[in-house]
């Protein structure tokens, strides 16, 4: 037998016991949604196997997701629920459709998205459907005229009293008892359920790919566009929404980070920044080649360091590389004396001075890293950064118009709830700024937004590519708060010490997307361990 690494995206078309007795090597996921597919490439699969998706409460995952696993090699199927469509939309560029269901929208007998979509339960009820598929409705009533239980006059009524209700109230039964009361019991006698007789095709197809190397691939390349680098780039710097046993261990301690409340937001923010200055640094590659590593950066990348990070030989050696890169590129900039009018130091006052930690330590650093050291370790790696970003958007003349910091001041301020002068005032009184730095932290703010949130490097000559690199996990190693994860981890009592601290006000509720993106089933079981 071939050894493969199959991960499967499964929910309410089969059951998860039933899915592992056919396939007991595969690795199960929930539901997919828009993003999971580049998130599970970190792991390098061989196989992914879509057959459930998500598509009202979040997006659905993107045709060009799949076109980028199949351009990175990785095999992908599609079978019976959202796997079928988007089998059958992209079979020409090499996803691999399987079953009925899948040739009723390749040969466009059936078109509508609604026709393999069900109400169900959540993943702690096993995602028990609570409507009827349309496609299982039209299986049945298949089978019973073939059989001839009924007749097609019948069954094209019970079809059009079905696909004229929301797919969620689609319940078969109580369709028969309003269309065709006297044949309600030997309609659903014969009930066919195709999306999960499609799932368990799709498993037994596995099982046999697992001995031989059966399905060719075909050379696809997806376009890589704003909104995908954005995509791609976003779901780097985040965690699995779950926190699976089967997961490498260094994904499963990324999970327990979101228990860092707002100092989460603060590393998930950094993992854009690294993400950002890694894409710079690659673009001066050849100018900075003969550049020593800046002397600011204090690591000790030892091999106990790298023990305590689960980081092995190879994944080092390619994370070192871009690391060397980054410094240099720092040490390349300091001859651009006339944009090197600020300090690092500055740049860390005003990170201390947005998270509210300045009214804390004014410029006592010492302090602040002894009583905070996640936080410190985390806001000093952002200032270091955010200052090199800032001098290269200088370089290149990027000055945010008045208009804008205006409205981005504006905004500051409603945010914060600093609704009146006589606030506002006091704000900037225990932040020790008046109106003229004032003005130039929200310059600043404005130009970093634009460039590293809203990910618009092409603006100063800089093309993000899109490597399958978790830089989250990168950030989290290089500030400790991976051994602090991981300890999390594998102990329940420091993991509720480190919750109730961080969690006491679950300031993360104030990131609404952090909030629907990284909690996703997920924070309910964090708020339920806290008791």
């Amino acid at each position: 037998m071939i050894n493969k690494k199959i991960i499967v995206f499964l929910g309410p078309s089969l059951s998860l016991l039933r899915a592992q007795e056919i396939l007991p090597v595969a690795h199960y996921l929930p539901p997919i949604k828009c993003g999971d597919l580049l998130r599970v490439l970190r792991l390098k699969p061989d196989i992914v196997a879509i057959i459930d998706g998500c598509f009202e409460k979040t997006a659905a995952i993107w045709h060009k997701e799949i076109l980028f696993a199949l351009e990175n090699g990785v095999k992908v199927y599609g079978a019976s629920s959202m796997g079928a469509l988007r089998a059958a939309e992209l079979t020409v560029f090499g996803m691999h459709g399987v079953g009925e269901i899948f040739d009723l929208y390749r040969t466009n007998k059936i078109i509508d998205d609604d026709e393999v979509a069900v109400l169900h339960a959540s993943s702690k009820s096993n995602y028990l459907s609570l409507s009827d598929a349309m496609v299982n409705i039209r299986a049945t009533l298949l089978k019973v005229v073939k059989q001839e239980l009924i007749d097609q006059v019948s069954a094209d009524a019970i079809i059009n009293s079905a696909k004229s209700l929301p797919y969620s109230r689609r319940n078969l039964k109580n369709i028969l008892q309003k269309v065709l009361p006297d044949k309600i019991e030997i309609i659903l006698q014969n009930y066919v359920d195709q999306k999960q007789e499609d799932a368990i095709s799709l498993l037994n197809l596995l099982q046999q790919d697992l001995k031989q190397n059966s399905l060719k691939q075909k050379n696809v390349s997806a376009e890589r566009s704003i909104f995908f680098r954005a995509l791609h780039n976003d779901v780097m710097c985040r965690p699995f929404h779950a926190n699976d046993s089967w997961l490498p261990v260094n994904e499963r301690a990324l999970a327990e980070v979101r228990l860092f409340g707002e100092t989460y937001r603060f590393l998930r923010r950094l993992a854009y920044i690294w993400s950002s200055i890694n894409a710079i640094a690659t673009s001066k590659k050849e100018e900075t080649k003969n550049c020593p590593l800046a002397e600011f950066f204090d690591f000790n990348f030892n091999t106990e360091w790298q023990t305590k990070n689960d980081i092995n030989t190879d994944d080092f050696k390619v994370f070192f590389s871009r690391f060397s890169q980054i410094s240099k590129f720092l040490s390349w900039q300091k001859q651009f004396n006339e944009y090197n009018t600020l300090n690092y130091s500055d740049f860390l006052v005003s990170w201390m001075q947005l998270t509210g930690d300045y009214q804390n330590y004014k410029m006592d650093f010492d302090r602040f890293q002894a009583n905070e050291p996640l936080r410190y370790n985390i806001l000093h790696l952002s200032a270091v950064l955010w200052k090199a970003i800032d001098i290269e958007a200088a370089r290149r003349n990027l000055v945010p118009q008045l208009n804008q910091v205006q409205a981005f001041a504006n905004q500051f301020f409603s945010q914060r709830h600093l609704v009146t002068k006589e606030v506002m005032l006091d704000w900037l009184r225990l932040n020790d700024l008046d109106e003229k730095s004032f003005n130039a932290l929200m310059t600043r703010l404005v130009r970093f937004r634009f460039l590293v949130m809203q990910l618009n490097l092409d603006v100063i000559g800089v093309f993000q590519d899109c490597d399958n690199v978790c830089f989250l996990l990168e950030v989290a190693r290089l500030t400790n708060v991976y051994e602090i994860a991981k300890k999390m981890l594998f102990d329940n009592k420091f993991k509720r010490t480190i919750a109730e601290k961080y969690l006491q006000d679950k300031p993360v509720k104030n990131d609404s997307d952090a909030f629907s993106l990284d909690f996703f089933g997920g924070y309910d079981e964090f708020v339920e361990f806290l008791g």
